[in-house]
């Protein structure tokens, strides 16, 4: 739903240009540095992408969905390479304006206390985001559909140590979300089908 929104927001100029950068991050899962043109061996007929990651060195291969194709169509067509800022740091900026301006705005409660916020803050969603959000958007999202870890590692040209730090972590959201509704389970009750007209 999030996505959808910074897909569908209007925007103009470098902004326009900052977003389709995190989309290609959250569908296909690239580091920032990644996002750079000049490294890739784009086959759009045959939707398809190569490139050697700038961080490790690994050759990475991957089929484009057609989110990703879109994006990159966006520019393509025109003649235009897709775009890239010089400084992450620039992009990091912006992408919490284009975030707020999506309406991504879901109160979240930091647990683990970093540098602008501390630790049982809330704060709205747009302010933490940055270029890793959008690339552990799709390595969650990965994990979330079921694809075998060894897959999964290799898709976000990662080891299966890393991997299994974001499971690790989805777990524990997930065990303190059912704490949550359970904490309350006076509250609760098992309702049946044949209830419904009663309720």
């Amino acid at each position: 739903e999030e996505m959808r929104l910074l897909f569908n927001v209007e925007l103009s100029g470098a902004y326009d240009r900052f977003r389709d950068v995190a989309c290609l991050q959250a569908v296909l899962g690239f580091r920032f540095s990644d996002t750079d043109q000049s490294r890739w061996r784009l086959n759009l007929a045959e939707a398809t992408i190569e490139f050697l990651s700038q961080k490790t060195g690994n050759y990475i291969s991957m089929w484009l969905p057609p989110e990703a194709i879109h994006l990159i169509r966006k520019y393509h067509d025109k003649g235009k390479p897709f775009p890239k800022s010089s400084k992450v740091s620039d992009y990091d900026i912006a992408i919490k304006e284009i975030a707020k301006k999506a309406g991504i705005t879901t109160p979240v409660t930091i647990i683990k206390g970093r540098k602008q916020f501390k630790s049982g803050e809330t704060v709205e969603k747009w302010q933490l985001t940055s270029s890793h959000v959008f690339r552990a958007t799709f390595i969650c999202s990965v994990i979330n559909r079921g694809v075998p870890p060894a897959i999964a590692a290799e898709m976000a040209g990662i080891n299966i140590s890393t991997l299994d730090y974001y499971a690790k972590v989805m777990d524990s959201t997930k065990r303190k979300a059912a704490e949550m509704v359970y904490s309350s389970r006076g509250d609760l009750r098992v309702v049946h089908v044949n209830e419904e007209k009663a309720a």
